[in-house]
């Protein structure tokens, strides 16, 4: 997170998500739906939903090349980099803010998609 002030008098800041920190989002909604599912026994207090739609959001595996959805069992790993020459040389890991047209176009919500599609370009 970056802190930017947006009024001064009296100070008051925003707090924006860096790139780094928008990429967790998958990962907390996961853990945000297996606790709604598991332990919660009136259910979701909180439903996430597709802002466009208003379809409730359902995170899940797929496979960008067979065009398919899959389950965790079909998962396999293979070896990986085996140095760091693949890392980006950006001295901020973390990425710039967003904001502006970045933050109004909500690309940087899908970091998957944009991955897969800078991959393909």
């Amino acid at each position: 997170m970056v802190k930017r002030a947006y009024q001064d008098r009296p100070t008051r800041y925003e707090y924006r998500l860096t790139r780094m920190g928008l990429e967790l989002s998958p990962i907390l909604v996961s853990l945000m739906q297996w606790g709604d599912r598991w332990l919660s026994e009136d259910g979701a207090p909180t439903l996430l939903v597709h802002e466009a739609c208003g379809t409730e959001v359902d995170l899940g595996f797929h496979c960008f090349t067979c065009e398919r959805d899959f389950s965790p069992t079909e998962i396999t790993s293979r070896p990986g980099h085996p140095d760091r020459s693949h890392v980006s040389a950006d001295p901020d890991p973390a990425g710039p803010e967003l904001a502006g047209p970045e933050l109004a176009s909500r690309d940087h919500l899908d970091p998957i998609a944009n991955h897969v599609q800078e991959r393909h370009a």
